[in-house]
């Protein structure tokens, strides 16, 4: 079984093969995660260049980080948390304004 490094490194390489492929550079995102997962993904993320890292997925990071997201055109923004609070996230972002046409990568896993 893969530990949360390899699956967080593997995440991020996906991200940058599959939807910024078209960048001559690396993806500038916000990351949020609980407790100490978005940490480990912007040590992880080598060829992600993350521009906020925020720990915890309470309303108020989730709202700071759709706030950096489009005040500084990022190229997207990830959100890790485990996937029984996938309700409750998503209801969060809906609140804090997140539309469905913005770049927003959801990775659930163990953290």
């Amino acid at each position: 079984m893969a530990t949360n490094d390899e699956l967080f490194y593997s995440f991020a390489r996906y991200i940058r093969r599959t939807c910024f492929q078209h960048l001559d550079r690396p993806p500038l995102l916000a990351v949020c995660g609980g407790r100490e997962g978005a940490l480990h993904f912007a040590l992880q993320a080598e060829p992600v260049l993350a521009v906020r890292v925020a720990a915890g997925l309470d309303q108020k990071a989730l709202q700071q980080l759709i706030r950096d997201y489009r005040h500084h055109r990022l190229d997207g923004a990830v959100i890790l948390d485990n996937y029984k609070h996938r309700n409750t996230v998503w209801r969060k972002l809906a609140g804090a304004g997140m539309t469905h046409n913005e770049n927003l990568f959801l990775f659930w896993c163990r953290i």
